[in-house]
């Protein structure tokens, strides 16, 4: 697999798992192909769980009247078990805590 590839498979995996997070999904159990129009191409199988926590920003209670009724996170848990596979299905390394640490920074 060329690196190439395998940073925009990580952007996959980024997107992806950032999206359930958004939507409120919690667990994770998907397969993420590089390109959904080729037969063989590197691949992600993506299981675990994500916890995004937080407030609404509601100031019409402290009298401040300038909220944004924004959702405000406190705290997001992210833990992957990632499995990467090249075009010919042979299992390439991945960093997972690289991939979690991105998901959390996109999510604060």
């Amino acid at each position: 697999m060329k690196q190439n590839e395998l940073e925009l498979l990580k952007e996959k995996i980024i997107d992806y798992v950032v999206d359930c997070g958004h939507n409120g999904d919690e667990h994770i159990d998907t397969c993420i192909d590089l390109d959904e129009t080729q037969k063989n191409t590197p691949s992600a199988s993506v299981e675990g769980y994500l916890r995004v926590d937080g407030y609404v920003e509601d100031d019409f209670h402290c009298g401040y009247m300038n909220g944004t009724g924004a959702f405000v996170v406190t705290s997001v848990s992210v833990s992957l078990n990632i499995s990467v596979y090249d075009e010919n299905d042979e299992e390439v390394d991945i960093d997972e805590y690289e991939i979690e640490s991105a998901i959390e920074s996109c999510l604060y």
